[in-house]
């Protein structure tokens, strides 16, 4: 295994695999695997930097299980908590149902008013985990599967 390109940051050093917003780059560097071309890892770093950049963060927490009172909902407070630290107020925390038109209106919301938004749920294998679809929805794209 080698370090990711995808990664690597001007100084040389190379950043946590968390700030990917495009997950094929995930196994760059591992057994020979390449990249699919040098203008996605330059995609990829720009993203990054915008990420860098955010001031502050909306969260969409997805699934009809919270809504219903079935499940406990923990992670809006850890990431409030987290991004407080680094200095990223969370501006907005809205709970949506498992619901595709809902979920994309409230990503298209958020990305309106936050530098960057983080959704939570709904990204199971099971036939109501539709967040991927609705997130690729709302910004006028498709979700593409990556066999590797």
């Amino acid at each position: 295994t080698e370090k990711n390109p995808a990664l690597r940051q001007a100084d040389g050093s190379y950043m946590a695999a968390s700030y990917l917003t495009n997950w094929s780059l995930e196994r760059l560097g591992r057994n020979g695997k390449t990249g699919d071309s040098s203008a996605t890892v330059s995609a990829v770093k720009e993203a990054v930097e915008r990420i860098k950049r955010a001031k502050n963060v909306g969260l969409v927490i997805v699934g009809d299980e919270v809504l219903l009172g079935k499940v406990s909902e923990e992670n809006s407070k850890y990431a409030v908590e987290e991004f407080r630290k680094r200095g990223m107020p969370v501006v907005r925390i809205a709970v949506v149902r498992d619901n595709e038109s809902e979920i994309a209106a409230e990503i298209l919301r958020q990305s309106d008013a936050c530098d960057m938004v983080i959704s939570s749920g709904g990204v199971g294998p099971t036939h109501d985990d539709v967040t991927l679809k609705a997130v690729a929805s709302a910004f006028h794209t498709v979700v593409e599967e990556n066999v590797q």
